[in-house]
């Protein structure tokens, strides 16, 4: 029965995970942690390298200086499909599963120029005094976008200076099919396991008992589901293999958040081929993502119920200590909310170079605040109305702080363009 347990607590972390938009269990992804390469595709074919480089205007995600080192006016747009192998490890099966996975990365940037009325009819050139203001959307980490508002000023010919508000937006539906394994029940302080003591509502006969008395499974003390579950699970056979009908199933609809952060940068070109930029965001914080939930553990539970070592003890728990038998099913539906989610902050320095008109050398070092942002999230899900489920987690609420722990990155980012023909640029980078 801790098999149970056990994948149930796994689809719980993957719904937290769902809520960071990160793999269940353990996942690792080719990537700078969640965060894109970079945003557009000439930056990103550079493998991210592009702090000091205006490409395009959807540039000003990694500096918003660099917005003013276009025209007056223009509309970029991209749209990147990054393919990443992400490599999972289930704890409780004790192997690993590969897939390869397309990310959509769309992103556009209008600008404009309020000052353009001052320039004679035609005339797009880029003055000294140049202030640019610009709309467009990207997004931060992999699957959470943010509309952007920005604007950058270039006080001199070889300095421009530039500021970003970043909306922050993250809708997620997710949906968890956990296969039951071997794993215990029991744990370390931050594991999800149910916490209701096991109370006798009836007599095996069906006569109820007034008051409930606890039941000790032959230990003379009172016992929690959880402790139950594992004695059912120890004379599972075969060690509770997994089959395509042992589903524990936990699913997200319509989780929705927003929040802010902010954004700064600088570019100076002390000479004509050579330009240096500096960028930082701030932390950024999704206030109170929330929407609905449902667990539903019922086609798990009746797979234990066909194990002839256990589906008998399995069968008397549920009908004799659960207030409706299992009768109404064993699944519920929640309200899902967390307090808050974080965006790491960014500080990012970069170098580029040309050492011939048609050639381009770039070459980025950033930080990426994970451990901070990454570090830990509290899922709360409430208002279950299945009296058995609320017996058995020993609440209407679930409480689970799921552990992070994720690491800061520093990110080395290098990448070259090549003009070969006047419609041809070859692109390339090492991150």
């Amino acid at each position: 029965m801790v098999s149970f347990i056990g994948r149930f607590r796994h689809a719980m972390l993957a719904l937290s995970a769902g809520l960071l938009v990160l793999s269940g269990t353990t996942a690792a992804v080719a990537n700078n942690g969640l965060a894109p390469l970079g945003q557009g595709a000439k930056i990103t074919g550079r493998a991210g390298a592009g702090v000091a480089v205006a490409d395009d205007t959807l540039s000003v995600a990694a500096n918003p200086a660099l917005l003013t080192e276009f025209p007056s006016s223009r509309f970029d747009v991209s749209v990147i499909v990054g393919f990443e192998r992400v490599r999972e490890r289930s704890a409780i099966l004790n192997e690993f599963n590969q897939s390869l996975i397309g990310i959509p990365l769309p992103g556009f940037t209008v600008v404009w120029d309020p000052l353009a009325s001052d320039l004679p009819p035609g005339d797009d050139t880029v003055s000294g005094s140049s202030l640019r203001l610009a709309v467009g959307l990207y997004e931060p980490i992999a699957l959470g976008f943010a509309p952007t508002f920005t604007v950058a000023w270039k006080p001199t010919e070889t300095i421009s200076v530039g500021f970003s508000l970043n909306v922050l937006l993250t809708y997620l539906t997710f949906n968890s099919n956990g296969s039951i394994g071997g794993g215990g029940g029991g744990g370390d302080e931050n594991e999800f396991k149910p916490l209701g003591l096991v109370f006798e509502h009836r007599q095996a006969n069906g006569t109820p008992i007034d008051p409930p008395t606890p039941f000790d499974g032959g230990t003379g003390q009172q016992i929690t589901w959880a402790e139950i579950f594992d004695l059912a699970n120890s004379g599972s056979s075969e060690g509770g293999d997994a089959d395509d009908d042992s589903r524990s199933v936990v699913s997200l609809d319509d989780i929705f958040g927003a929040g802010l952060a902010v954004q700064a940068g600088m570019v100076w070109s002390p000479q004509e081929n050579l330009s240096l930029g500096f960028s930082v965001r701030s932390p950024g914080i999704i206030l109170k993502p929330q929407g609905t939930g449902q667990l539903d553990f019922g086609a798990a539970i009746g797979n234990l119920q066909q194990d002839p070592a256990v589906g008998a003890l399995l069968n008397a728990l549920l009908e004799t200590f659960l207030p409706n038998g299992g009768q109404q099913g064993l699944s519920a539906e929640y309200d899902v909310s967390t307090d808050k989610l974080v965006i790491p902050a960014t500080v990012a320095v970069g170098i580029a170079y040309w050492p011939k008109p048609w050639w381009l050398v770039t070459l980025d070092v950033r930080w990426i605040g994970w451990d901070y942002a990454f570090d830990e999230v509290e899922l709360v899900a409430r208002g279950g109305e299945n009296a058995d489920i609320n017996e058995i987690m020993g609440s209407s609420t679930i409480r689970y702080t799921f552990p992070l722990k994720w690491k800061d990155q520093l990110v080395v980012a290098m990448g070259t363009s090549v003009l070969v023909k006047e419609w041809l640029v070859l692109r390339a980078g090492f991150n």
